[in-house]
């Protein structure tokens, strides 16, 4: 079985996660079914969160089995296109989920949200929008981690602490 037909697996609940949206968010938009440059700002915010000891999940509907244009497609394909282009921009992508949202993320950063909104629509650069998205995550979830962490899987974490 080649790595393009392997299904995927992962536990999502031995680490504190965040899900990221990827067209308009890590990514410059309109550039389906093709990939195009990280936003502005991404790249820094992604190692950002990898410094806090979090794992980044791609949480995208390229990744549904009849594509965003109706066409049956291999989802290992597109996983693994989405993988590739976060090692050419050095981007830290530890998994690109292909099913319903899961439980265990901790946090959502999308281009509909308020936080990471489309270049141009709040009159701020991609790096100042990621730059508020950094902040305001920090606000609101930096110091709930562990505690999150400890709420979740009490005895993974007490194993990484010894």
């Amino acid at each position: 079985m080649s790595n393009e037909e392997r299904p995927v697996t992962i536990q999502t609940t031995d680490h504190p996660w965040i899900a990221v949206d990827l067209d308009g968010t890590l990514m410059e938009d309109h550039h389906y079914p093709g990939f195009g440059l990280p936003r502005p700002g991404a790249r820094d915010a992604m190692l950002y969160f990898k410094s806090l000891g979090l794992k980044i999940m791609v949480f995208t509907t390229r990744t549904h089995v009849s594509g965003l244009d109706g066409k049956f497609q291999n989802v290992n394909k597109i996983i693994n296109a989405i993988h590739a282009w976060g090692v050419e921009h050095d981007i830290p992508l530890d998994y690109v989920w292909p099913y319903l949202k899961p439980a265990s993320i901790l946090c959502f950063f999308d281009d509909r949200g308020i936080t990471v909104a489309p270049d141009g629509d709040c009159g701020l650069t991609g790096e100042e929008v990621w730059e508020m998205a950094r902040h305001e995550f920090n606000i609101r979830y930096k110091d709930k981690i562990k505690d999150w962490l400890r709420e979740i899987t009490p005895q993974s974490f007490a194993t990484e602490q010894k």
